[in-house]
């Protein structure tokens, strides 16, 4: 499943420039940031930013979270724990995927579980 939603992200940038829609993040306006919240991310929500993934069909419902969100994402992949701020958080009936903004600009998609969600940004978000 996440391998499908790397590619949904992949094959709707080709409509604006990924720079354009996943620059760099202002943390002083986090709060600002466009997301998808109380409903399931559509196709047009990630041609936006609004979105970093979306699944098409199933039952598909949003995660009570409140978004724009600040976490600690903990990249399985290097082990690195980045600061991210999550965009998007939706549920199946297999898992619970949430897509994020990077701090340094890009996005990405990840569980639930490989997050650390915070109540406000906090000194890894400072560097």
């Amino acid at each position: 499943m996440r391998v499908a939603l790397v590619l949904l992200i992949a094959s709707v940038l080709s409509a604006r420039g990924a720079d354009e829609l996943w620059g760099p993040v202002d943390v002083a306006h986090c709060e600002d940031i466009s997301c998808v919240s109380g409903r399931r991310a559509t196709e047009e929500d990630v041609k936006q930013g609004r979105a970093c993934f979306y699944i098409a069909g199933g039952d598909v419902r949003p995660l009570d979270i409140s978004l724009p969100h600040c976490a600690i994402w903990h990249d399985q992949k290097s082990g690195a724990y980045i600061p991210v701020i999550c965009i998007q958080a939706e549920v199946n009936q297999k898992i619970q995927a949430v897509g994020f903004r990077s701090l340094k600009g890009g996005n990405g998609a990840c569980l639930l579980s490989e997050l650390t969600l915070l109540d406000a940004p906090d000194e890894r978000f400072i560097r």
